[in-house]
């Protein structure tokens, strides 16, 4: 993956980027969803493709795990995401979302 990002476009794109403040924007959006009754379409997708982002970042800077385990709303996000949540393929995308930061 580094080889990917060693251009130095990449590499100057990459420095100006706010991992942390990414990450808790990123976390923030897929709770407001994962809490709600229903959820359309749309909202299913934003969900998959914010989890998929954030599995990138986290693998990319291994240290905002930290920063995840303290997110203040951690319990609400894992539990709506995995457990409460009315949508199936929500329910799915935070599975393999875990199942594959746990390898």
């Amino acid at each position: 993956m580094q080889k990917l990002f060693s251009g130095s476009i990449a590499a100057e794109f990459l420095e100006l980027i706010d991992f942390r403040n990414l990450q808790s924007k990123l976390l923030n959006l897929i709770a407001q969803i994962v809490v709600k009754d229903t959820h359309t379409f749309e909202e299913k997708n934003i969900v998959s493709n914010s989890l998929n982002l954030w599995i990138g970042l986290v693998l990319y800077k291994p240290e905002l795990f930290l920063d995840f385990l303290t997110f203040q709303r951690i319990d609400e996000l894992i539990m709506s995401g995995i457990l409460y949540c009315s949508a199936e393929k929500i329910r799915e995308d935070f599975k393999f979302t875990l199942l594959e930061l746990a390898k």
